[in-house]
């Protein structure tokens, strides 16, 4: 039965990541568009923290995975 939450948890962290990537996607778009110094500078500073984001995830996948 412990495999059901683990399940669930891989789903909720699999459709996170999916998310952070079409965040980062227009992040990136954003970051291309800008001409101002200040938009690219939130467009850097966003995509900074989806990096994070995005690098947690994937720890906490595979902590997960290393667990199953």
């Amino acid at each position: 039965m412990s495999a059901k939450p683990t399940n669930e948890k891989s789903d909720k962290l699999l459709a996170e990541l999916k998310t952070i990537r079409s965040e980062l996607n227009s992040a990136y778009a954003d970051f291309n568009r800008s001409t101002d110094a200040d938009m690219t500078d939130a467009a850097v500073y966003a995509l900074s923290g989806l990096n994070s984001r995005y690098g947690f995830i994937i720890r906490q996948i595979k902590e997960l995975n290393s667990l199953s």
